[in-house]
């Protein structure tokens, strides 16, 4: 019997949270969540989640800096970082990939692409969408 794939959510929004946490049980996979960045670091060294959903404005630690910590750790640096990006912020995407997030999605959350990212991530698709 294989394991489930863990992912962890990160978002200051307990809303925001408990949405994701939602969709992503409806695709069969474990799910960790915190709303703090500081939070992040111990539960991705602890869990080594399959993916990362990281809230890009986030109050306790700048999210910029929770990807370089988890980049620069030997033991969480190959976990795929997806940025969760409010709609209304002008955030730079370009400068969100350069600090090593490997793909963003904008907020509110939408089913299907959060589907798109753990699909793609997880090598559950043939082709990325």
């Amino acid at each position: 019997m294989s394991q489930q794939p863990t992912i962890l959510v990160v978002d200051q929004s307990l809303h925001d949270l408990e949405f994701v946490n939602s969709c992503l049980k409806s695709l069969n996979v474990t799910c960790i969540s915190t709303k703090e960045g500081a939070r992040t670091l111990v539960l991705a060294k602890l869990h080594k989640p399959s993916i990362i959903f990281l809230d890009t404005t986030l109050n306790d630690l700048n999210s910029s800096k929770v990807v370089k910590y988890l980049r620069s750790n030997v033991e969480t640096s190959k976990i795929p970082i997806v940025g969760c990006i409010p709609a209304k912020t002008q955030q730079n995407i370009d400068r969100l990939v350069i600090s090593g997030v490997n793909d963003y999605i904008r907020k509110p959350y939408d089913v299907s692409k959060i589907e798109a990212s753990v699909n793609h991530f997880l090598g559950w698709e043939h082709s990325c969408v």
